[in-house]
């Protein structure tokens, strides 16, 4: 439910920064908020599906999402990079709600998987 709140509110605080003449410093908070929940997220659903594959994916996601607020992808633009950083973030959490769904109802009557 953490999870959800904060994917529903995280964008439209991120797109409403530039309106209360946000700094860096609050990207830079908004981002560790997001690593700390997307860590506990991962690592309680990894210990039933095992694949190491989602926390790359995760991983690659906040790398491209920190360099580009620090400025270290050169000629790339923040406004293209952070996104794509989040995009990644955001694929690897749903494809870890998959497979956590998977590990948990697999062989279950549950009305998610066909009969």
């Amino acid at each position: 439910a953490i999870c959800a709140v904060h994917c529903l509110l995280m964008p439209l605080l991120a797109s409403t920064l530039p309106f209360f003449a946000a700094t860096h410093a609050w990207e830079a908070w908004l981002v560790a908020l997001s690593a700390l929940l997307a860590a506990l997220t991962l690592a309680a659903s990894w210990r039933l599906h095992g694949r190491r594959a989602v926390w790359a994916v995760a991983s690659l996601g906040f790398a491209v999402w920190i360099s580009a607020l620090a400025g270290w992808l050169g000629p790339l633009p923040e406004s293209l990079m952070s996104p794509l950083g989040g995009l990644l973030v955001a694929s690897s959490l749903f494809w870890n709600g998959h497979l956590r769904h998977q590990a948990v109802c697999g062989s279950c009557a549950c009305p998610v998987h066909p009969a």
